[in-house]
């Protein structure tokens, strides 16, 4: 009896101390590493676990959908947006607007004049003799 309440206690403080060592936002953690490393966990641990890795799921994938975006938008690729929904549930909140402001964004640079073709035959060659005659 004492053996099997020693393991329960040993694997909740393994448990209660794992997520806050993985993913701590700018402690060089990542989330997909949250509680995975308690892979010995069965039935109702397991599905504690689960549940905790889901949520940590739902609360950074808006993050890492906009650090998508942007780094595709660094790199000329202006086809890329946010989705609005996350696992078939529609963004919410502060989420939600963020997507939009993001796709906005994206929309917006990809109509910009810079980008359009008549724009570029009618003044880039105004503009590359203005940089050669600096």
């Amino acid at each position: 009896m004492a053996e099997n309440l020693n393991a329960i206690a040993a694997r909740l403080e393994r448990f209660n101390r794992k997520p806050a060592a993985t993913a701590t936002p700018g402690r060089g953690g990542r989330e997909d590493q949250c509680t995975h490393a308690l892979g010995d966990s069965v039935g109702k641990w397991a599905e504690r676990i689960e549940a905790i890795n889901s949520l940590l799921d739902e609360l950074t994938q808006p993050t890492v959908d906009v650090v998508r975006v942007i780094g595709a938008v660094a790199k000329g690729d202006l086809t890329q947006s946010m989705p609005l929904e996350l696992a078939s549930h529609p963004l919410q909140g502060e989420y939600l607007r963020t997507a939009k402001l993001v796709n906005g964004m994206v929309g917006q640079l990809g109509r910009s004049p810079s980008r359009s073709s008549a724009w570029r035959a009618k003044w880039a060659p105004k503009a590359s003799w203005a940089a050669r005659r600096r």
